[in-house]
């Protein structure tokens, strides 16, 4: 999967220093050989050991208390521990009582000094900064400034069918940086995305959406071409998605693996104190599971189980209980507010659509909790006799088997 390479950025160890060590250093060689007028003094410099860059990092939303985000902000920390500069852009704002951590928080850990969350929209601070999605000119200024020789962007298609984060500022970047001062650019992509769609089209049972997927899986086939041309590297978190695309795309010139510890997943901290309660076992009696209903993994998932051993496991245990962690599937949003979905309109609305439960779901034992916080979810979790996964198709990494373990 490593070619042997004197250029190789990601090296293939189990330790978390290993890939962002290399992963920086490159950077610095090419903002060495675009920028010959980099001073002592700028971010390229050389601090002891490793090079020193202005990095910023594009997500399609501000940080919350989900799995592809606690990797997000572990892979952050460990660059600042490796004294990187780092500042982050969202596309899309997000309410406040969804942000973990919260902006003030966040701010801190980037070492962002006189913080005030209206510079989130409105001026374009010297890096390190926090910025958020305007209009592609404000991002075109920010960009001609120069300052950053390395971008890392979070490859998702969220939005669909509006374009990515990435599809917005990739063309951007390349306009705009000043031609001497052209940032490396990776992708981190946490899903084989043309993949996975394909998958979901072979366990989807509404006809017009197992067509969706299928067009999806041709669709952002190309989209990713598109963007992977415009830079300079690709990154994965999982072995597996890396060896797909790579036969997919085998024109990139930097195809690696981000190997990342443990601790980069955990939706919760290790450290959280747990609520005392009696946890031997047969005396709880529910079962859980813990996903965004968005997903289609995931309420695919659920789905699937409620068909085939929803019924077999009340038999069985009569008094049990499946607790469902997350928003609901179909759940929609508008202005910035959640809306519910149509049962009578919308595939997918509520967990058990498409079974025989839908409708009655608090009398055949199923409750839709929602979303939770980080203290309610360990309460919660730690009521449950079971903890059930059932993922049929899926790429990238399921981080909620960890809340389990």
């Amino acid at each position: 999967v490593q070619p042997a390479s004197s250029q190789n950025l990601i090296e293939n160890e189990m330790n978390a220093s290993g890939p962002l060590k290399s992963l920086a250093e490159q950077s610095s060689n090419t903002s060495s050989a675009t920028n010959p007028s980099t001073t002592e003094k700028d971010c390229g410099q050389r601090t002891g050991e490793f090079p020193r860059n202005r990095i910023l990092i594009v997500h399609e939303q501000h940080l919350q208390s989900m799995g592809c985000d606690v990797r997000l902000l572990r892979f952050v920390k460990d660059l600042l521990y490796l004294n990187q500069e780092v500042s982050m852009l969202f596309r899309g704002s997000t309410p406040p009582k969804m942000r973990q951590p919260k902006s003030k928080q966040l701010a801190s850990i980037l070492h962002i000094k006189d913080f005030e969350e209206d510079q989130l929209r409105k001026s374009l601070r010297d890096p390190p900064g926090l910025y958020e999605w305007t209009t592609a000119e404000r991002f075109g200024q920010l960009m001609n400034k120069g300052y950053f020789n390395m971008v890392i962007i979070f490859l998702w298609f969220w939005y669909d069918p509006q374009p990515s984060v990435a599809e917005l500022v990739l063309p951007l970047m390349r306009a705009h940086a000043p031609p001497d001062k052209q940032p490396f650019v990776a992708l981190l992509s946490d899903d084989a995305h043309s993949i996975r769609s394909f998958r979901l089209g072979e366990v989807e049972i509404h006809p017009s959406t197992r067509d969706g997927y299928n067009d999806r899986a041709r669709n952002y086939w190309i989209r990713q071409k598109n963007m992977y041309r415009l830079a300079d590297m690709v990154m994965y978190i999982s072995a597996m998605d890396q060896v797909a695309e790579k036969e997919s795309y085998p024109f990139i010139k930097y195809f690696r693996l981000l190997r990342m510890p443990i601790r980069a997943f955990r939706i919760l901290s290790k450290s959280m104190p747990a609520p005392m309660q009696d946890r031997t076992f047969l005396r709880t009696a529910n079962i859980g599971f813990i996903g965004n209903g968005l997903t289609p993994t995931n309420h695919l998932g659920i789905q699937w189980f409620l068909e085939h051993c929803w019924e077999d496991v009340r038999r069985q245990l009569p008094d049990v209980r499946m607790r469902l962690i997350g928003r609901p599937p179909g759940e929609r949003t508008f202005k910035g507010q959640q809306v519910p979905c149509l049962r009578t309109e919308d595939p997918h609305c509520g967990w058990a659509w498409g079974t025989e439960y839908a409708g009655a779901e608090v009398h055949h034992g199923i409750d839709e909790l929602g979303y939770l916080s980080a203290e309610g979810l360990l309460e919660e979790v730690l009521s449950w006799r079971l903890m059930i996964v059932p993922v049929l198709r899926t790429t990238g990494v399921n981080t909620k088997i960890l809340v389990a373990l």
